[in-house]
């Protein structure tokens, strides 16, 4: 969980390099949704509606323009890979002063953040309208379990309802499990699950849909870094079904997995049980680069698909949200 002092400088050094290739958008209403205690703040957003189309500008930590390639920062960030979260703290993938400072979108004035225009059909299909470097200056740091309604943009609700009808008509598997988290208690720790609530779920839809439209992007520049996952054969559907049995979840005969699994309450410990157990029959996610010929694919998103919205947290998304914003622009990805 501690950074060496050489990269606790280095860290200090790079939180003041002033942005100077970004557009000034600090008069845009963004805003955060996470969990309360969270300080790492990756996204920010605001939503528009052009017609009978949603806009969603969504705005990503740009970790890049205080990270340089082969620095100090970043040979540390390659040992470590992601933030991980621990019962008593985390072991964060930059230091604090950056991840929870210079470079966490936090409402307390503004930050450099690449922000992605995506754009979503009445039907739900999202697309890359641009990306630009830019300066926001977040208006709230809402919560998951404390937020209201009218605290968030007018078209929020449609847009993560747009979001999951065209998840459903794909045939993704729409549910995550709840979050496993481990407590200290009483001298002692203790596994909690932490149900996933509404709001945490409809924000989800915002990643989703950028997480899409950016992964066909790469996809069509044929270049890239993307999210795969297989989705269980046949042997493994069979076990799936001695599993539900055994868990007394009436799967039908003749129902597709993923029509059973959007009926499930993942709040619920056998329904939650079941999908940890369709997470292990497909063999994991992983990440690949484009391949000529080969069409990467997300079985549980029922897509190509992508990292791009936690770079404070996540390696890999630094990188895609180098390569998008260079594609978006008509530059020539970075080396």
């Amino acid at each position: 969980s501690a950074f060496t002092p050489a990269v606790l400088a280095a860290a200090e050094v790079a939180a003041t390099r002033a942005p100077t290739e970004h557009v000034d958008r600090t008069d845009w209403p963004f805003i955060t949704l996470d969990p309360a205690s969270s300080t790492d703040l990756d996204q920010a957003f605001t939503i528009d509606r052009v017609g009978d189309d949603l806009i969603l500008h969504y705005a990503i930590a740009d970790v890049a323009w205080f990270v340089n390639d082969a620095d100090v920062l970043d040979t540390e960030a390659w040992q470590r890979g992601n933030t991980l979260y621990l019962p008593d703290g985390k072991a964060g993938l930059y230091p604090p002063v950056l991840a929870e400072g210079a470079a966490s979108l936090l409402p307390d004035g503004p930050r450099p953040a690449v922000v992605f225009h995506v754009r979503l059909s009445p039907a739900g299909l999202a697309t890359l309208d641009g990306a630009e470097r830019a300066i926001i200056r977040s208006r709230a740091k809402l919560a998951y379990d404390t937020v209201k309604p009218t605290e968030l943009p007018v078209d929020f609700e449609e847009f993560a309802r747009r979001v999951t009808a065209a998840a459903d008509a794909r045939g993704a598997g729409a549910l995550a499990p709840p979050e496993q988290a481990v407590e200290r208690r009483d001298g002692g720790y203790r596994l909690e699950f932490r149900p996933r609530l509404a709001s945490e779920e409809k924000n989800a839809a915002l990643s989703l849909a950028t997480n899409l439209a950016v992964a066909d992007v790469m996809f069509d520049a044929g270049i890239g870094l993307f999210r795969v996952m297989a989705g269980p054969d046949e042997r493994a559907l069979r076990r799936l079904r001695h599993t539900a049995h055994a868990f007394g979840l009436a799967w039908g005969v003749d129902e597709a997995l993923e029509t059973f699994s959007r009926r499930l309450d993942p709040n619920q410990p056998a329904d939650a049980a079941f999908v940890m157990a369709v997470r292990r029959a497909g063999g994991g996610a992983d990440y690949v680069a484009f391949e000529s010929g080969a069409k990467p694919w997300h079985a549980a998103m029922a897509a190509t698909y992508a990292h791009v919205t936690a770079p404070l947290r996540r390696l890999a998304d630094r990188y895609v949200v180098q390569t998008v914003l260079a594609l978006a622009n008509g530059q020539q990805v970075p080396e």
